[in-house]
């Protein structure tokens, strides 16, 4: 006998939807609000950008400017440190037996060889990256390196700064490229007396890199500028032997009379002022295509003839006026928002 099959018996599979919730059409009103959610977005992010000069980026400016001026003081306390050790130190060991024996018996290879051992044992205890002893005219008699494959022995520095004060009865600072060695460094010179007679110079040479090292940041920069305006020390390698002002002649001629800089090529940093911040200029210096903008706080070291300059990026100052704003502007359209009675 035929059965009939009926449709829909227990145990059969359950018939699927003909639709699902993400297939339903969008409500309109809904894509309504969301464009004018996102209008409202737009309108406040262009009004954040308008006032963004204004008075909010004026007191973040004012925070970036107090944090230049600690960094500023900071540094400052650094090479003032350095400047008053090493005044001491070089005069301190001026007056050493070894050091007076040496100057009075110049042509003498015991006194010579009993010089160079305690310049190179004095470099080691205090830190420095080389000293020498300069006879009267200018010749190198004794040196802390005189070991090493360049050696200041029988050099000749008559030309520099630092020897012509020592001589003259003042005590020395120069900055340079050394001639001889070819690195950077910061001297410090005194004369050798022998009762009141000026005999020789005793040099101290400094390494500055390791200062430099503790002015890497990606929030500011540091600089050092000597008397006429060339950046000797720098955050930045690309900046040293730069200057902040145009080049002239003069300063051609004086950087190659005392061979300060030696071969180094001097040019003028790009550098523009682009507006202040209360008493404190505005400036950017173009770098690789584009430029950054800082504010930018000095001071004066008036014993060394030092400008200490600590130059602080405004960018973090104007992202953060930004957020500020555009979450202000968005608070306050919420607000109206949903103070409107609901229809």
């Amino acid at each position: 006998m035929a059965h009939d099959h009926d449709q829909g018996r227990d145990g059969d599979a359950p018939s699927l939807p003909l639709s699902f919730p993400f297939m339903e059409p969008y409500p309109a009103s809904r894509i309504k609000s969301h464009f004018a959610f996102l209008a409202m977005v737009a309108g406040i992010v262009v009004l954040t950008v308008g006032l963004a000069d204004g008075p909010i980026l004026s007191l973040t400016l004012d925070q970036t400017a107090s944090r230049a001026r600690s960094t500023l003081g900071l540094a400052e306390a650094i090479l003032s440190g350095m400047l008053e050790k090493f005044v001491g130190l070089t005069q301190l060991v001026s007056s050493e037996p070894e050091i007076v024996d040496l100057v009075l018996n110049p042509d003498n290879p015991n006194a010579v060889r009993t010089a160079n051992w305690f310049l190179k044992g004095r470099m080691v205890l205090l830190g420095a990256a080389d000293i020498y002893v300069i006879g009267p005219d200018g010749t190198t008699l004794a040196a802390s390196n005189f070991e090493g494959p360049v050696s200041f022995v029988g050099e000749n520095f008559s030309y520099r700064p630092y020897f012509q004060d020592a001589m003259a009865g003042f005590f020395g600072r120069f900055f340079a490229l050394g001639t001889t060695s070819g690195k950077r460094g910061y001297y410090f010179s005194a004369a050798i007396r022998v009762g009141s007679v000026a005999r020789g110079v005793i040099v101290f040479k400094i390494d500055l890199d390791s200062i430099e090292e503790t002015w890497r940041s990606e929030e500011y920069e540091v600089i050092v500028t000597d008397p006429d305006g060339i950046v000797f020390m720098a955050s930045r390698d690309e900046w040293l032997y730069t200057t902040l002002e145009p080049l002239t002649p003069q300063l051609i001629e004086r950087t190659a009379q005392t061979r300060r800089y030696d071969d180094a090529i001097i040019a003028q940093l790009p550098l523009r002022r682009v507006g202040a911040h209360g008493d404190l200029d505005v400036i950017e210096i173009a770098s690789a295509g584009s430029g950054r903008e800082y504010i930018s706080v000095s001071e004066e070291m008036p014993l060394a003839g030092w400008t200490v300059s600590v130059l602080m990026d405004t960018a973090p100052a104007r992202s953060q006026t930004l957020v500020i704003l555009t979450a202000a502007g968005l608070f306050r359209e919420y607000s109206t928002h949903s103070s409107r009675p609901r229809i």
